[in-house]
């Protein structure tokens, strides 16, 4: 094809777009620009963020293990190593179901190892973000279910009434708790602490942890 006909070619194709205006790539780039943000409308970048916007994002989703690139990591081996232990042994960590979800319904909290966790990054799932679409199970190296099988937060009481999973709902100064089908209320001192030994302290940590420092996976939600 001639130059003069490419021309002519992109001409037609520039009048036929001419009616919907701008593209919302054009539109996130030009805001991207504008706000000095990562532009992710176009896939996500291969290098690390800058370090302020690590700092402010990372403690509002969990402290994520950033997967890292074959150039970060240094070589191809180092790469493959950290991956699988990465992606299979849980002793490690494995937050397949925290990538893979598109609603951001799994999320990893940081929590104190003396209350008894084998490793201090453990997962919950958010229930009014889930519409059990079944990535996280489809790709659970453990033929796991997590948006059944993680500890769950709940955000409305009918949400939890129709659950069966374990998990917590913060109503008033309570925590209303069900643990293996069993429900209990308990109640919150001033602090945001359970006062009571009915617990495992592993879930009164986990509890706690969300109250302290991911009050905001407890706000309010349309029903």
């Amino acid at each position: 094809m001639s130059h003069t006909a490419d021309r002519e070619s992109g001409q037609v194709v520039a009048r036929a777009l001419r009616p919907y205006g701008t593209s919302i790539f054009t539109e996130m780039t030009d805001l991207a620009i504008t706000h000095g943000a990562v532009n992710l409308s176009q896939g996500f970048p291969d290098f690390d963020g800058p370090e302020e916007i690590r700092r402010e994002v990372l403690p509002r989703k969990g402290a994520i293990i950033q997967t890292k690139s074959v150039r970060s990591t240094g070589s191809d081996e180092l790469f493959a190593q950290r991956e699988a232990q990465r992606c299979l042994q849980c002793s490690y960590i494995c937050n397949k179901c925290v990538e893979v979800c598109p609603n951001r319904a799994n999320v990893v909290i940081s929590v104190p190892v003396e209350a008894g966790f084998g490793q201090d990054e453990q997962i919950v799932h958010i229930d009014a973000l889930c519409n059990e679409c079944g990535n996280c199970a489809t790709f659970c190296p453990w033929n796991g279910k997590p948006y059944k099988d993680k500890f769950t937060v709940f955000n409305l009481r009918e949400d939890f009434d129709n659950s069966e999973n374990d998990g917590f709902l913060i109503e008033g100064e309570s925590a209303v708790v069900r643990l293996n089908g069993a429900v209990r209320s308990l109640p919150l001192n001033e602090e945001g602490s359970i006062e009571s030994d009915e617990l495992d302290s592993r879930v009164s940590a986990m509890i706690e942890t969300i109250v302290h420092k991911h009050a905001y996976l407890l706000g309010e939600v349309d029903r």
